[in-house]
């Protein structure tokens, strides 16, 4: 009988052959077989799954609507409980009820001079997303001389004159003056402050931020 080469083979004639193959395996062979087999597949699909599931999320996060942005400088190892009732508080008092309402609240940023420290703080005020900090006064005073932040009084305007018993003389708000700041308080050092940023998008809500912590 003539020898058959695979290229000469129909595909139902292929598929029986891998059959026979396959039956005549360990369970550990056809496994191998198996991988060598289909992995151009298997990594496609894999791919497939990564690229969709990136695809969704970008989505997702599209549709959230951030009322405030928090960057946090030294936070609490155990803040956890503080920054959720906190965004929940804030939602309550400044959202619409619009599930894709959030409120961010990053306390990864650290103060000093090691070199992650720096450049985590280097791209957030770089990338300009944050509305608000809570900072000490190190760091308050450094980045202050480069303009990263807003006087109260600019925020405030004319109503600056409410709210003046919680501030500094040059216009900070003093957390620690601030009635409702204890169920909030999530850094270890004192006194804390809340400015804003230059480069806020949501002046509004950091009012709004200032009137939950007073009332």
């Amino acid at each position: 009988m003539e020898k058959r080469y695979e290229s000469d083979m129909t595909r139902k004639e292929k598929r029986q052959n891998e059959l026979k193959k396959l039956k005549s395996m360990t369970f550990k062979q056809k496994a191998a077989y198996i991988w060598e087999y289909y992995k151009g597949v298997f990594a496609g699909i894999i791919i497939a799954c990564v690229i969709i599931s990136i695809g969704v999320q970008m989505f997702q996060n599209s549709q959230l609507k951030s009322l405030l942005s928090i960057a946090v400088v030294d936070s609490n190892y155990n803040h956890d409980e503080q920054v959720e009732a906190l965004q929940n508080d804030f939602l309550a008092y400044a959202g619409t009820g619009d599930k894709h309402e959030v409120v961010d609240v990053d306390t990864s940023l650290l103060s000093g001079d090691d070199y992650n420290a720096v450049v985590k703080m280097t791209v957030v005020m770089g990338a300009g997303t944050a509305d608000m900090m809570f900072c000490g006064e190190e760091t308050y005073k450094k980045y202050k001389q480069q303009e990263a932040f807003l006087s109260w009084k600019e925020v405030l305007g004319d109503d600056y004159s409410k709210y003046e018993e919680y501030m500094t003389d040059d216009g900070r708000l003093d957390l620690e003056k601030c009635p409702n700041w204890e169920k909030y308080n999530m850094v270890y050092y004192s006194p804390v402050y809340a400015v804003v940023m230059s480069s806020s998008k949501n002046l509004e809500n950091c009012i709004k931020f200032l009137e939950m912590m007073v009332q």
